[in-house]
């Protein structure tokens, strides 16, 4: 698949996607213009237009960066807007018993904005007050999409965090996708949590997004479920500005049966969830003649250990079938600056 596919359909025009994080900086010249800032819930109140550690700019750009004009970058669903609110300042000062609630108010306040996806790529415990939001949030017909946590072989830990564990089972009082995250082969990632409320999955490796700091440089950032969240955002982007008319639940529903299904009669399991998303197929499929798209039915890989399907079928998972357009390397030296560690903005507090 190559971008142009997914250009000729959707580019995400007409939604608005709300990244709760880190901030998000419209500094850069693929993000200025498309950012609107929100309320900052953070002790330092600097606001949602700043970011200390480049987490939820990076989150931001692959949800939506346009085009660079020098072919470096573009984002998933370009046309799409922004909306930031800031939830953490940074990444030493790990979220008290209170971040839940904070959640819960930054939700209830995308939701008040009228988007219509909230990006969640941070995670913590369980709170009534934030259940109670993301019921909202479906009743007000807002998906949200959230980071499935990065516990998994840290001490034998691998509990649910929220608010990605609060679609586990059949609940239909809330839409939220819970994403998992990929390797460099395609695997799932060895930090990555596992568990029934996992959805899909998408990369999660050494992803590449603006700087906050600068208007043409980018940022690689660490590994976690939290950089392969805005990979299924950008891809419900380009489902409901293709499909306006579905409903949360529906878009989902959508991203999970088009993705590439881990083998098995069920088509998904505790790691991956239903597969790797494909943002393609998401917008072509015709789910009512059961079909992924009108010309193959899809290709079904073996999880774990098929490294040559990803090799052969998206070109290096990294770039996400080509979605999500990179260049590295010039004049034979890295571009990207790291950013400073920052997994646990998806892992319980």
């Amino acid at each position: 698949m190559d971008v142009g596919r997914v250009d000729a359909l959707t580019k995400g025009e007409g939604v608005t996607v709300a990244v709760l994080d880190s901030g998000v900086s419209d500094k850069h010249r693929v993000l200025k213009g498309k950012v609107t800032a929100g309320g900052d819930y953070t002790e330092d109140r600097k606001g949602a237009g700043c970011d200390l550690i480049g987490h939820g700019t990076v989150i931001a750009g692959v949800i939506a960066g346009r085009p660079d004009p020098e072919g470096q970058f573009r984002g998933m669903a370009p046309e799409a807007e922004l909306l930031s609110i800031r939830v953490r300042p940074d990444a030493e000062k790990t979220p008290g018993d209170g971040f839940s609630d904070v959640l819960a108010k930054a939700i209830d306040e995308a939701v008040d904005a009228k988007v219509d996806i909230i990006n969640l790529s941070v995670a913590t415990a369980p709170s009534a007050k934030l259940e109670a939001a993301v019921e909202r949030a479906h009743d007000k017909g807002v998906l949200l999409v959230a980071a499935a946590g990065n516990q998994n072989g840290d001490g034998g830990r691998n509990e649910p965090v929220y608010p990605a564990a609060y679609g586990d089972g059949d609940r239909t009082d809330v839409s939220v996708l819970a994403v998992a995250n990929l390797d460099t082969s395609g695997q799932p990632a060895e930090q990555s949590n596992t568990g029934s409320y996992v959805d899909v999955a998408a990369p999660g490796v050494d992803i590449i997004g603006p700087s906050p700091n600068s208007e043409t440089e980018y940022s690689k950032g660490d590994s976690g479920t939290s950089y392969a969240t805005p990979f299924v955002t950008g891809t419900a982007a380009l489902v409901m500005a293709r499909f306006p008319d579905l409903s949360p639940a529906e878009v989902a529903e959508r991203i999970t049966k088009t993705a590439e299904h881990p083998a098995g009669e069920d088509g998904r399991n505790d790691a991956v969830g239903h597969g790797m998303v494909d943002p393609y197929r998401a917008v072509t499929a015709d789910l009512e003649k059961n079909t992924p798209h009108a010309q193959a039915p899809p290709p079904r890989p073996a999880w774990p250990g098929d490294t040559e399907y990803f090799a052969r079928n998206a070109a290096g998972v990294m770039l996400l079938a080509a979605v999500v357009l990179v260049v590295a390397v010039a004049a034979g030296r890295s571009l990207i600056p790291r950013i400073r560690r920052n997994r646990e903005l998806a892992d319980r507090s």
